[in-house]
């Protein structure tokens, strides 16, 4: 039999992918490091094996340690520029909707499945619409794995998968460092970021204990100006404020790691992390500045936690990993809703109009009549959740002498959520509307009780929640998963796949207003909708690959693969035209890829091409009858997407390095169809139509000088220039977004980012300097129709820093 070595370049032993991996971390490129005048490997954990990124038939972006510390990388808005397949829809406040490959029907989603995952180590925390975005501190890597990844990942991995895998104790020698930093954002604020690492052993080779913590104020760089209301009755006055979305993160981790023997490894982890916002960084869609006009302070606040266990052990009959997560979060904002609330009453003036018009009446509406011009509004978000998430796998021996090697899994995950939304105005129990609820006889409540049995008295209530919902959703998912690869001969492998899941949703939602206490109840409120629904969904998805290595540092690949969001049940009022029951969706993913390193070790390249055919697809709406307030998932027909990745590493001479990425995407509906046939409120879904969020071109450009032969202060000077472009996207389907007002799609844009880095690294310390943005220019990430006012998020304009790191080793 051929030597094992021929069988996939993924085949190492424990000595090199230990060296391997600590080449990673002390590397500059996303892609590798140079040592010398070479790349070296990075090892990433993408298929839940230890492998060399450039040996993997996959598009996968990796950024290290040291990457992500010598690049600056702290947030989503740092990173997804320079993930070429990766796109982000980020309505304020924390709206963060991660979309692979153009996998999107809506940037603005309450109800439906996301499209890609977020995993925090091994645990999915996806959000649908609301992704958390843990801070990057002291973090092993990021991998973000292109493309559906339903073998391995599952439901939610149906476009792609994010990885944020934290650093762990090393029981082999003490280390900690403290890192430092002030920045000034131009017309803006100051922020400053600090966080530190202790690593302890504590038993020698056998346990240690590493301990994590940061806080850091984000500078603010948005205006609430002087305006006035919709109906220019009044104005701000009292809420205008300078810079008014400086926020404030914190968090920390602590993690055991025990080796009870040299086969086994016990790992256990909690992680927090506390954001605090001033107010929301979306500046108003009519206005040229950085500003925005808001009649009430916002307020945004995030707490969640990760708690995991983590055994990993390798016996003679293969390789185990079990590990048990649980993740807790909590979300609370208060957002201006006077546009909002307005947006209903001109809702009501044209019913009212319609009404009087087709029956020659004169009647008064009353339902959304807040008493004219005269009040404001807020709206009110509470979300609570909670996942318990177990997963368990088995994997052939890395060192095998067979010509097959596989890893098989199950995966649990009990997920819990609990979002209570509240519209509100201001002098409410004064307002036709507030008479209309609360004594129409003809407008009973749900829970039985009597009109005019509603009471605002007690002034420690601010009264005036006209609508509230309260969403209730229970997950279950249970699946088997496996992937089995086949080495025909050295240079031909065929890997093959499956995951069979099955998922229970219940959901419940209660919908009313004339709210008694402080949080909704709908045993003593006005209650006009009390709905449920309860679905099960199953299926299979299957994985096909072919590789050809023509050498030890070149490949080419098939890939058939498949990603779903499994299907589940709308709760609705009894009088909306939308689906009961929506169905799975489906992407089928066509790949063909090649990589190489060549030119002596110094150049990396890969380009992969996709072809995607996405069915029976996901989208929540409002329900488009007349008068009728409702939101729901429906399915529509088929959308295709095209596209092609490319990246290199390049070291043209010893202390140069050189990173590029370029992505080309067309994602469009494929199939027209009608939604809602018959009932006065069709919608067209028309053929060729973009589909939104994804950029058609994208790109970045990242060249380092590390001037190794130069000694400055002790230390060895580096420069760096980091370059992003996004090219232009669409900001919403036409009339089909789940919004109360949709005005027509908008263009997105493109906009350009050039960064400048320097510095001076020394073994015991460091120091730089930055300029973020250099051309101050301004980029529009989202525009946002969720609040009747299209709001649009920015990103961060022109900002100095300067940063200070000691290492005690």
């Amino acid at each position: 039999m051929a030597d094992n070595q021929h069988f996939g370049a993924a085949a190492y032993s424990g000595s090199a992918i230990a060296a391997a991996v600590s080449a990673a971390l002390a590397g500059p490129s996303a892609y590798a490091q140079t040592q010398g005048d070479a790349i070296e490997e990075i090892v990433v954990t993408a298929t839940k094996r230890e492998e060399s990124l450039a040996d993997i038939p996959m598009s996968i972006r990796a950024f290290t340690t040291d990457d992500i510390v010598r690049q600056g990388l702290q947030s989503l808005d740092d990173y997804v520029g320079k993930i070429p397949s990766l796109a982000l829809a980020r309505r304020e406040p924390a709206g963060n909707n991660v979309v692979f490959r153009g996998v999107a029907a809506s940037g603005i989603d309450f109800g439906t499945g996301p499209s890609s995952s977020v995993y925090l180590d091994e645990q999915p925390i996806t959000a649908s619409g609301l992704n958390p975005d843990p801070r990057l501190v002291d973090i092993a890597r990021l991998e973000a794995l292109s493309g559906p990844q339903g073998t391995l990942f599952g439901d939610a991995s149906q476009s792609g998968t994010l990885r944020i895998i934290t650093n762990k104790p090393d029981p082999t020698a003490f280390d900690a460092w403290v890192e430092l930093e002030a920045n000034q954002v131009a017309d803006g604020d100051t922020g400053y970021d600090v966080s530190g690492m202790l690593n302890i052993p504590l038993a020698d080779n056998k346990l240690a204990l590493r301990l994590v913590g940061f806080t850091a104020e984000e500078a603010g760089f948005i205006d609430n100006v002087l305006g006035t209301s919709p109906g220019g009755t009044y104005t701000n006055e009292e809420f205008v404020e300078d810079d008014i979305n400086t926020t404030t993160i914190s968090g920390g981790r602590a993690a055991l790691r025990w080796f009870p023997n040299d086969r086994w490894t016990v790992d256990t982890t909690a992680i927090f992390q506390s954001t605090e916002a001033d107010g929301f960084g979306d500046k108003d869609f009519d206005q040229s500045d950085l500003e925005q006009v808001r009649f009430f302070d916002e307020r945004f606040e995030e707490d969640w936690y990760q708690l995991a266990l983590t055994l990993e052990g390798s016996t003679g009959i293969g390789d185990f990993m079990f590990s048990v997560s649980y993740f807790d979060r909590e979300v609370d904002y208060e957002a201006d809703g006077t546009e909002y609330m307005f947006a209903f009453q001109e809702l009501s003036d044209a019913d009212e109009a319609y009404f009087n018009d087709v029956y020659g009446t004169d009647y008064d509406f009353y339902f959304y009549d807040f008493g004219g011009e005269v009040v404001r509004g807020y709206n009110l978000d509470n979300l609570q959740s909670e996942r318990f998430s177990i997963e368990a796998r088995w994997s052939t021996p890395e060192v095998d002498d067979s010509r097959w090697r596989g890893i098989v899994g199950l995966f649990y995950q009990s997920f819990e959520d609990t979002d209570i939304y509240k519209a509100g105005a201001e002098n409410f129990a004064g307002s036709p509307a507030f008479y209309y609820l609360a004594y129409n006889a003809y407008n009973p409540s749900l829970n039985g009780l009597p009109p005019g049995s509603w009471d605002f008295s007690d002034p420690s209530v601010r009264p005036g929640d006209w609508f509230f919902g309260i969403y209730d959703s229970e997950i279950d998912q249970f699946a088997l998963f496996g992937e089995a690869t086949f080495y025909l001969t050295d240079s031909l492998t065929v890997t093959a796949g499956g995951r069979w899941y099955q998922v229970d949703r219940k959901e419940r939602q209660v919908l009313g207003a004339l709210q008694q206490g402080p949080v909704p109840n709908p045993e003593t409120d006005f209650v006009f909708t009390d709905g449920s629904g309860d679905e099960s969904d199953d299926g299979f998805v299957p994985k096909v690959n072919v590789t050809y290595n023509f050498s030890d540092r070149s490949l080419a690949y098939l890939t058939y693969s498949e990603g779903f969001r499994s299907g589940g049940a709308n709760a609705l009022r009894p009088n909306s035209v939308l689906p009961r029951k929506y169905d799975s969706d489906m992407v089928q993913n066509y790949e063909v890829g090649y990589k190489t390193t060549t030119a002596g070790g110094r150049l990396f390249l890969s380009v992969v091409g996709y072809h995607m055919i996405w069915d029976d697809i996901q989208l929540q709406v409002n329900d488009p009858q007349q008068g009728v307030f409702q939101l729901g998932v429906v399915n529509f027909p088929e959308a295709t997407i095209d596209g092609v990745e490319v990246q290199t590493s390049f070291v043209p001479a010893p202390g140069w390095s050189l990173d590029a990425t370029l992505a080309w995407n067309e994602a469009e509906i494929s199939e027209s169809a009608t939604l809602f046939p018959g009932t006065g409120a069709a919608v067209e879904a028309v053929d060729g139509t973009r589909l939104p969020i994804t950029p058609d071109w994208k790109g970045s450009l990242s060249i380092e000088r590390t001037f190794q032969d130069t000694t400055l202060f002790g230390g060895t000077p580096f420069l760096r220039a980091d370059y992003t472009y996004t090219g232009e996207s669409i900001n919403a389907l036409a009339g089909l977004e789940a919004t109360v007002v949709s005005p027509p799609p908008t263009i997105q844009d493109s906009y350009s980012v050039l960064d400048l880095r320097a510095g001076i690294d020394a073994d015991k310390w460091s120091v730089g300097a930055y300029i973020a943005n250099v051309f101050d220019e301004q980029g529009d990430q989202f525009i946002n129709n969720r609040y009747a006012k299209r709001r649009v998020t920015v990103n961060q304009p022109l900002t100095f820093g300067v940063t200070y790191r000691r290492n005690f080793r």
